[in-house]
């Protein structure tokens, strides 16, 4: 087993990786000005598209990322239109 100081290291390189593409995509959330907020059979289609690329035993934390991922971008995009 590595050392918990290598393993909270590497934990830190993939939190940076993962801010950097929450970044990304609330950038990319804040141009869609007129588009729909909420719909749900996209929000099912991207669940069930990436779900072969998720360890099984992660399936049910996937769920509630992606869940919790959706429903912070509609907040922030409805802030943006004044929602």
């Amino acid at each position: 087993m590595k050392d918990l100081k290598i393993i909270r290291k590497e934990i830190e390189v993939v939190d940076k990786e993962l801010i950097k593409l929450f970044n990304e995509r609330m950038e990319l959330i804040a141009q869609l000005n007129k588009e729909t907020v909420e719909d749900e059979k996209r929000e099912e289609e991207l669940i069930h598209k990436n779900l072969s690329l998720v360890n099984k035993e992660y399936v049910s934390y996937y769920f509630d990322f992606y869940n919790n991922l959706f429903n912070l971008s509609k907040e922030y995009q409805k802030k943006k239109k004044g929602l």
